[in-house]
């Protein structure tokens, strides 16, 4: 399959809605219908394209329909005094649809850690899938062992749990 890569646009939020649905129902029951979290996504990301905060590259197919998406946010540390460093990227929502695959994803992935590498982006890091980790080890991911995480309980923002 040919593909061509490009930067995501606000009017592409609903598509990429739809993908992101299609990618996290795979991973875990959903607790919303699938038009409900289409809106409460498609509003997110045409924000989130729109802002600037993040940034999202997408893979066309050779009917120029999106068939993968990758998304970067860029986390600036507050400034130190000595040589740490102070820029971070968090890499989310890499999802290629399974007719499009082989290579689609290495080919999104090397995009946004090369225009990480051109903001001067020290460290990555991202939450894999059990199906991701070997694309992300190629790519020079390793366990951390110096990143700690807690996870916070109560009612998830937008939603009632059901």
């Amino acid at each position: 399959m040919t593909t061509r890569l490009r930067r995501a646009r606000p009017a592409d939020a609903r598509v990429l809605a739809r993908l992101r649905y299609e990618f996290r129902r795979a991973e875990a029951r959903p607790t919303e219908s699938a038009d409900a979290f289409v809106r409460r996504c498609t509003a997110w990301m045409r924000r989130a394209l729109t802002n600037g905060r993040w940034r999202c590259w997408v893979a066309l197919d050779r009917d120029a329909a999106i068939v993968g998406q990758i998304w970067v946010q860029i986390i600036d540390k507050v400034p130190n005094p000595g040589a740490e460093a102070e820029r971070h990227a968090y890499i989310t929502n890499l999802y290629v649809q399974p007719a499009a695959r082989g290579g689609v994803g290495e080919r999104l992935l090397t995009e946004a850690m090369a225009w990480c590498a051109r903001r001067n982006v020290s460290a990555a890091f991202l939450w894999p899938t059990d199906a991701s980790r070997s694309l992300y080890a190629r790519h020079g991911f390793k366990v951390s062992g110096n990143f700690l995480d807690r996870h916070l309980t109560g009612t998830l923002p937008g939603r009632r749990l059901t």
